[in-house]
């Protein structure tokens, strides 16, 4: 089983090449957990008319 017929676009890229670093990525999981919670529990969820109770 060798890996020869493996494409080279599903190998990880090298950290000089990538898009989004640490920092960045760090930063979108934080704004979706804000987010996520501003929604569930916010005034969001208030708007329109949704309750945890239901």
């Amino acid at each position: 089983m060798g890996c020869s017929n493996i494409s080279s676009e599903l190998h990880p890229t090298k950290p000089n090449e990538r898009i989004v670093g640490t920092i960045g990525y760090t930063l979108m999981m934080v704004a979706l957990t804000i987010a996520t919670s501003i929604f569930f529990l916010g005034w969001i969820s208030q708007i329109l008319g949704l309750s945890l109770f239901q």
